[in-house]
């Protein structure tokens, strides 16, 4: 995953706002690989942190990520529309 900025390709980078349980986290990850099979787009929301200072990376807090199929929010319930 990645978006272009002068020819090269940017690193983005998701983090979790706080340690998660294994059981969660492994939820989560299921989620992602049933949201996502044979879809084109995956929309993964977040808050910026920061740019690396090598400039090849971009780091966000996840907040949530949705398809077609659905939406898995680490906070709240959430609405394909938004």
């Amino acid at each position: 995953m990645g978006m272009y900025a002068a020819g090269k390709t940017r690193k983005q980078v998701y983090v979790s706002r706080q340690v998660m349980d294994l059981k969660r986290c492994m939820g989560f990850q299921n989620d992602l690989k049933k949201l996502s099979e044979h879809e084109s787009h995956i929309c993964i929301s977040g808050e910026f942190i920061e740019s690396g200072s090598s400039d090849e990376e971009t780091a966000w807090v996840f907040d949530k990520f949705k398809t077609k199929k659905g939406c898995v929010s680490y906070w709240d319930e959430c609405d394909l529309k938004v």
